[in-house]
């Protein structure tokens, strides 16, 4: 493939290799992905063999590397935090919140008393590592994205994906064995 048609199919790719990155990392503006697109061609014309039924994928996952340097590089978790501010699990207004948003009135089996909602919620989390809890309080209470966590631990977003799947399935054997634990008048 000459450079001319390396060049054309580049830019014609453009749009549609920075939308698909940035749909996944949602902390990087498109200006700056559209920059790091552009320092690609570089890479690009460097490489000998470069086939144009991959060119697409290879630009993508080339890009998603390239905004994987530069959110380790730039971005601080003090960065994303003032960015992105977590909801707070101490203060009561926010766990409240919580409660009333996630809360399914109109089924009874979902509806607790705030003690028995503590209970439960201590009974299953306090068993998790800090870590894995810290994370899964992050994901699913506060709502934050794979990035977000990511960057507040200092770490790459597939660690963060795997540590969130290592928390749910805690999650769900702590929820088990509470239940068992009630019914059997353990608790």
């Amino acid at each position: 493939m000459t450079e001319t048609e390396l060049a054309h199919l580049f830019m014609r790719y453009r749009p549609h290799v920075v939308r698909s990155v940035g749909n996944i990392y949602t902390l990087i503006d498109l200006d700056t992905l559209d920059n790091l697109y552009a320092d690609l061609w570089q890479s690009l014309i460097r490489m000998n063999s470069v086939r144009k039924d991959t060119l697409k994928t290879m630009l993508t996952e080339a890009l998603k590397n390239k905004v994987k340097n530069y959110m380790r590089d730039n971005m601080s978790s003090h960065d994303v935090m003032k960015r992105f501010p977590l909801a707070s699990l101490s203060d009561e207004a926010v766990v409240d919140e919580v409660e009333k948003t996630f809360a399914k009135d109109n089924d009874p089996r979902m509806v607790l008393d705030p003690n028995e909602s503590d209970e439960r919620y201590e009974a299953i989390m306090s068993g998790l590592p800090p870590t894995l809890r810290l994370v899964a309080e992050l994901y699913y209470i506060d709502e934050c994205t794979q990035e977000e966590i990511a960057c507040h631990l200092g770490t790459y977003r597939i660690k963060v994906l795997r540590m969130i799947a290592r928390a749910t399935k805690l999650l769900r054997e702590r929820y088990l064995y509470y239940n068992q634990a009630k019914k059997n008048g353990d608790l």
